[in-house]
């Protein structure tokens, strides 16, 4: 399994922890490969030294990094070019991904990634391409759902949205995310 995401590791925020652990899970039955950004790290994050120790699982998966341009640094002063920086940021990491693909030859495991425009570049190179959904569709979600081998819904409710919305509900499951409970012991 590849699991592609446009993420900065580590992270403070909640959606790093939630693919961590999925991949953690994932790993324990097969490999699994988290394709993330080679990003440079924010201040807060520049301690953390070992990213499995920092979120407190298991090292069941291997973690691959993608160059991508970050010019956010610079942006931090002049925030009327945040948009631009993104769309420069995402479209790099959109191309790395692509590159990674084909190098890697992905179309002969199973790509999952939260994110519909990746899920549909992947649909080029393989058609086992699983995306995962947590929010009210949105057109690109709806047109990446249409394609896909399988659709991860969060909630019930998203996938009842998704079934109206034309996408077969056999291809959606629903997966909602978890807690470890043992981390409140």
């Amino acid at each position: 399994i590849y699991y592609f995401a446009n993420l900065r590791l580590p992270t403070e925020k909640a959606h790093g922890v939630q693919i961590m652990k999925r991949c953690e899970v994932r790993g324990l039955s097969g490999e699994v490969r988290l394709v993330v950004l080679f990003w440079f790290r924010t201040p807060q994050m520049k301690h953390v030294r070992d990213i499995f120790s920092y979120y407190g699982i298991q090292k069941t998966f291997r973690i691959h990094r993608l160059p991508s341009l970050d010019i956010f640094p610079i942006v931090r002063f002049l925030p009327i070019f945040d948009r631009p920086a993104f769309a420069v940021q995402y479209g790099t990491f959109l191309v790395s991904a692509a590159c990674y693909g084909v190098l890697r030859r992905c179309w002969r495991g199973i790509v999952y990634t939260r994110d519909s425009r990746l899920a549909r570049l992947m649909l080029r190179f393989n058609k086992n391409v699983f995306l995962e959904l947590h929010t009210i569709p949105k057109r690109d979600d709806q047109e990446a759902a249409q394609y896909v081998r399988g659709v991860i819904a969060l909630t019930r409710q998203l996938k009842e949205m998704l079934v109206r919305d034309g996408i077969q509900e056999e291809k959606i499951i629903v997966a909602p995310d978890a807690a470890d409970l043992g981390a409140f012991e």
